[in-house]
């Protein structure tokens, strides 16, 4: 909350602060989970009582009011309190907190109740880096025997239990991780919990016994019929009094973190804390059933809860429906989990019966990487698991790296979290390359150790101020409308947008966007920090100035120009030339410059990614490049050297339209949808948007379709859009605010907010936007998908002039639809299928849906295409990927049917569909044939090769035969267990002209490969169906 306040570049809100705060402690550094319920003092959910001195006082007043409040105010007994100071660490170079010592002798605490900690207990650190220091804490004896207590501090025992936490803050850690100096102004954190010290006050051995959770345990017993909680943590009848422990704190925990936004799908800790609440509450309580049991447990435990947490935090009691249909849901889908894994998990069990101690046995990919792995986990039983294991349990079958050590503590088998932690990131950052590599060269960059490089340059971090100062233009585009002017105030009248082909008005450029006069301060030249390169597809260039957006928040990055000044040959540095910004101007060379294909921001720098280009510019405004000309390979490109950068203003007005858009349909689906929805994440880009949802309302072609409604009425209606930085904590407390669950914001946010009639649009958001909500102009949903989880929606929509042509395109099609189905009606056919008319229909029906359609308009051709459709299945369903899937097996099916002997090779080009389903199903469907299919769908590449016994005794090889596609886009080929009979093959960001550039010369590769091997099929057709 105050971290930029630590480190001196903020200023504090008051010289002393107090605060409560609600934590959360189910993972990560601080993981509570496996605690909670086995002692009187662990909890998920806990209140933290926090107080701060931002260079106020320090060590000697810290101590001081410390001890006052709690012997003088709360009168506890001097006698029952121990303190503790840091003993200092010798790898850090800090020696003991001898200072703290002798505060607390001076203030009376006998010398035997103070005592020396490590870092591990008395060196608090805010993470990795930043501020941190020693601390002391002050400590509670329960025990009768308080005079010789001292061996239970910090022992893990409920008789001497930790109170208060006193961090003194006044070092900072380093990026290095070893080096620890002193900050220029020393503060004071503390805190202690509100449970432990209300037991405390209160004279009570648990914090369990507290009014905190005495309410939730009567409810659970009411419900339940239980005894009622004894209080036991051993010995007869402790089981179920941990029960009432777990289930209570759970409870709580839930609860909370739901009022607050969070939800299970999009938070797999709030879904882990669930899952072990309705397995004990099951277990112990025999309270279970679904959304329809005739016990309404739920409500009543989440209405306990809200009886005793609302008076502080009325959010509760205001959300409590949500709450309680979430968790509801929660439920259900729990026991539908359950009932489909237990045959699995029981056989499981009886082979290792050690296993049925597992909390988390029905966590996804648990049960069939136990199987898989096991062996090499029993081999590895008494020492440490095997990294590769570790890593391959998480990544090949998403087990939590928590679960991973049980299942390690179970066989004696230790990990090593930090060599596991930086293993993960590797292999994250191996696959992003690999997948993205192919298209951009610089993807394969090791963007940390460019980072490093630009801070030891000592270069200043890129001013970005520009990338936001934009403004709206009136018809006439060489005149700015400064009443439209929202984002900035400081815009000069330089026009820099007009259309390449045509002096007329373009109206999908509404906005100017001033050109930057700036310089180049560093290159980057292979992953190298160098001080001139010979410019090519590799080279980065870091400006001083910049107004490309950096890819981030989901939005993709600018593209533009970069102008240099004009040096002759370039043979002399440019760093000593002084011109007047109107010479400056004047000199840009204009026949050579840098075309940015993207720009990233590496903490706080922006590189422009592209290569030098040959520009000629015509009179007429057209302008005409070539790359790597004879005199672009002799000229280098300098530090220091002057320029101009100048962005792509259509692709950016595209871009800042979608993000508006994205904003607004969230806004409409929470409107129209009931329950609880929340945005998972999306994908900004000129050409549409991609908003990923999830839901526990209604999110059914009808709820989305009222949500594209919603939004068409609020762009014909406008509204402003504005931008506005302020501290994170004052946004918090804007009504309607929308965040990412699972996201962590910094402390200084920009809140974006999208006026319109109903409730408005309020996020806070880094990404470009239009300045009113009517510039949006036009809204449609394209396509659906719900195959992306269970009550998750993947929404693809498209705004402007491309979605009025959609939307135009999608009435014609709605009216010859009409058409076709009133002359099926002329016709008398009740059943349409088996006619040369219902035929030829279909047959319409698939061809126009190649084309890119209104969501809803798609929807109602995949029904009338359908052969049977008086089975209503297909009207339910709205995912555009289910329904073209569908179609294409369809076509495999006629394939296959159609021409049934021989080898086949397919390519598919589609813009909807599921590959792992067609390709699977493209498996069964030719099963004794050998097969190759291609498919092209957005952009990615997915292919497998199956060959039959005979092929591959003849010399046959499934590798061999993608070794056409390997050549030609770059991808991953991964072989089965055995290559010769089958491989895979993968490769994205392959554009659709790429595909449609190599496909007739790949196809005839394809088949002339397996023609040595295998008979094959005439019907080899390549499919376009999107």
């Amino acid at each position: 909350q105050f971290k930029r306040v630590l480190l001196g570049e903020a200023v504090p809100p008051s010289p002393r602060v107090v605060n409560s705060q609600k934590c959360i402690r189910v993972g990560g550094k601080h993981n509570d989970l496996a605690d909670v319920g086995t002692d009187s003092y662990h909890h998920t959910f806990f209140e933290m009582l926090g107080s701060w001195s931002f260079g106020d006082y320090f060590k000697q007043e810290a101590c001081s009011l410390a001890w006052r409040l709690l012997t003088t105010v709360y009168h506890l007994p001097p006698d029952r309190l121990y303190v503790t100071y840091f003993a200092g660490d010798n790898n850090m170079g800090i020696p003991p907190d001898l200072e703290t010592r002798d505060i607390w002798l001076q203030i009376g605490v006998p010398a035997s109740h103070i005592l020396p900690f490590g870092a591990a207990d008395n060196f608090w650190e805010m993470g990795p880096v930043g501020p941190c220091g020693p601390c002391t804490e002050i400590h509670y004896c329960r025990s009768p025997d308080t005079a010789s207590a001292g061996h239970l501090v910090n022992a893990g025992t409920e008789q001497l239990i930790e109170l208060w936490n006193i961090v003194f803050v006044q070092y900072k850690r380093l990026l290095d991780g070893s080096v620890v100096e002193q900050l220029p102004c020393h503060h004071v954190d503390t805190g202690m919990g509100l449970e432990r010290l209300t037991a405390t006050l209160n004279n009570l051995n648990s914090n369990y016994d507290t009014d905190l959770f005495t309410p939730i345990f009567a409810t659970i017993q009411q419900q339940s019929g239980c005894a009622p909680y004894g209080g036991k943590f051993s010995g007869t009848g402790s089981e179920v009094d941990t029960g009432y422990r777990i289930v209570a704190d759970h409870a709580r925990m839930a609860v909370v973190t739901l009022a607050d936004g969070g939800l299970p799908k999009t938070c797999l800790s709030i879904r882990k804390v669930l899952q072990r609440l309705f397995r004990t509450a099951e277990e112990q309580f025999g309270l279970g059933g679904g959304a329809h049991s005739k016990q309404p447990w739920l409500p009543a435990l989440s209405g306990s809860v809200s009886d005793t947490l609302s008076c502080r935090y009325p959010e509760i009691q205001s959300k409590l429906d949500t709450i309680n249909s979430i968790l509801q849901h929660e439920l259900l889908h729990y026991n539908t989990a359950r009932q489909a894994l237990e045959p699995a998990w029981k056989e499981l069990v009886s082979k290792e019966p050690g296993l049925s101690v597992l909390n988390d046995r029905y966590t996804r990919g648990l049960i069939s990487g136990l199987n898989k792995l096991l062996p090499d986990i029993e081999q590895a039983r008494g020492s440490h698991l095997p990294l590769p294991i570790s890593i391959r349990l998480n990544v090949e079958f998403g087990i939590p790296l928590d679960i991973i050590e049980e299942v390690g503590g179970l066989y004696s088998c230790t990990i090593n979290v930090e060599d596991f932690q930086q293993e993960i990131k590797k292999v994250k950052k191996q696959k992003l390359m690999s997948k993205n590599a192919a298209a951009r060269s610089w993807w394969s960059y090791n963007l940390d150790d460019i980072s490093a490089q630009l801070k030891e340059t000592k270069i200043d971090t890129t001013n970005r101020e520009s990338v936001y100062s934009y403004q709206r233009r009136k018809d006439d585009c060489n005149t700015i409308d400064r009443n439209n002017d929202r984002f900035s105030t400081n815009i000069n009248t330089i026009v820099n947008s007009v259309n390449d082909n045509s002096n007329k008005f373009d109206k999908s450029c509404l906005y100017l966007y001033e050109p930057v006069d700036s310089e180049i301060v560093a290159i980057i030249c292979d992953g190298k920090v160098v001080e001139s390169a010979t410019p090519g597809a590799n080279v980065g260039i870091v400006l001083r100035d910049s107004n490309f957006y950096a890819a981030a928040g989901g939005q993709v990055s600018d593209r533009g120009f970069i102008e240099f000044h004009n040096t002759g040959n370039n043979k002399e540095s440019s760093t000593t030339i002084e011109t007047s910004p109107s010479e400056t101007i004047n000199t840009i060379d204009r026949n050579y410059g840098f075309k940015v294909e993207e720009a990233d921001e590496i903490c706080g720098y922006v590189i422009h990614w592209g290569e030098l280009i040959d520009q000629t510019i015509s009179s007429d405004g057209t302008g005409s490049e070539s790359s790597c000309t004879d005199n672009i390979r002799h000229r280098l490109i300098r530090c220091g050297e002057l320029t101009r950068s100048s962005i792509d203003a259509e692709h950016r007005l595209a871009c800042s339209r979608h993000h508006t858009a994205t904003h607004l349909l969230l806004r409409a689906v929470q409107h129209v949808a009931g329950g609880a929805s929340s945005q998972v994440a999306s994908h900004v880009a000129s050409d549409e948007f991609k908003l990923e949802i999830a839901s526990y309302g209604a999110l059914d072609t009808t709820a989305l379709m009222l949500a594209e409604d919603r939004v068409q009425e609020w762009v014909a209606e406008g509204g402003p859009v504005t931008r506005e930085e302020m501290e994170l904590t004052a946004a918090l407390q804007i009504p309607d605010m929308t965040l990412l669950p699972g996201s962590v914001y910094p402390d200084i946010v920009t809140v974006v907010r999208a006026q319109h009639p109903d409730t408005p649009a309020v996020e806070l958001c880094c990404g470009t936007h239009v300045l009113d909500v009517a510039h949006l102009q036009d809204f449609v949903i394209t396509s659906v998908e719900s195959s992306v989880g269970v009550g998750m929606r993947r929404l693809r929509a498209v705004c402007g002039e491309a979605a009025t042509e959609i939307r135009d395109r999608g009435r014609l099609v709605e009216q010859e639809l009409q058409r076709k189905m009133q002359a099926a009606v002329e016709r008398g056919s009740t059943n349409r299928s088996g006619t040369s008319e219902r035929t030829a229909d279909v047959k319409w029906a698939r061809k126009t849906m190649k084309q890119t359609l209104p969501h809803r308009i798609r929807k109602k051709l995949v029904h009338f295409a359908e052969k049977n459709p008086e089975e209503n299945s297909s009207v339910e369903t709205i995912d555009a990927n289910v329904q073209a899937t569908k179609i294409l097996l369809q076509d495999l099916e006629e394939i296959h049917a159609g021409h049934g002997e021989g080898a086949v090779v397919h390519f598919v080009c589609s813009q909807f569909g599921a590959n792992k389903k067609i390709l699977k199903g493209a498996f069964n469907i030719f099963e004794g044939r050998s097969h190759l299919v291609v498919l092209h769908i957005r952009g990615s590449i997915r292919a497998r090769a199956v060959l039959t016994q005979g092929a591959i005794e003849r010399g046959g090889s499934a590798c061999d035969w993608l070794a056409p596609l390997q050549n030609c886009f770059s991808g991953t080929l991964t072989q089965g267990t055995d290559p010769r009979s089958l491989a895979n093959f993968n490769a994205d960001n392959i554009s659709d002209d790429s595909m449609a550039t190599h496909s007739s010369e790949l196809l005839h590769l394809c088949r002339a490969y397996i023609s040595k091997y295998d008979t094959i099929s005439e019907k080899l057709q390549q499919t376009n169906t999107k």
